[in-house]
């Protein structure tokens, strides 16, 4: 039946693991009010991944960079933006001792909300000159 739903808290779920010791998962059910489905299910969680609580699972590579790093990065650019990723490459290893590639520098940066500007080469010497 939708709706009959609890949330369970983590000390509880921890509880019940331990009171598995000295009782069956049927007493544990009466004494706590719990279904007897769900004390099985907690106590087959515990066994299989000494756990009493799913971990979500985290499709893919976790990240390099970490949300420090990544405002390490956004400082940076913040005091000066016409640095190359290359510079930031090396700022980073100097300061965080993280070694990344460039393009995962890119990459971060792009997730952040920064934007590459294109460098126009139509200028001539007088354009620089004044």
């Amino acid at each position: 039946m939708p709706g009959n739903r609890r949330h369970i808290p983590k000390p509880m779920k921890e509880q019940l693991v331990y009171m598995s010791t000295r009782m069956r998962s049927s007493g544990i059910a009466h004494v706590t009010g719990i279904s007897h489905r769900t004390v099985n299910r907690v106590l087959h969680l515990s066994r299989t991944t000494g756990s009493v609580v799913c971990v979500p699972y985290q499709a893919g590579r976790p990240r390099l960079l970490n949300a420090l790093d990544a405002s390490f990065l956004e400082g940076l650019i913040e005091r000066t933006p016409d640095l190359y990723i290359s510079e930031l490459q090396f700022e980073l290893q100097e300061a965080c001792g993280v070694s990344v590639s460039e393009w995962t520098i890119r990459e971060t940066l792009k997730r952040r909300g920064f934007v590459r500007k294109k460098v126009s080469h139509n200028f001539t010497l007088l354009d620089v000159m004044e």
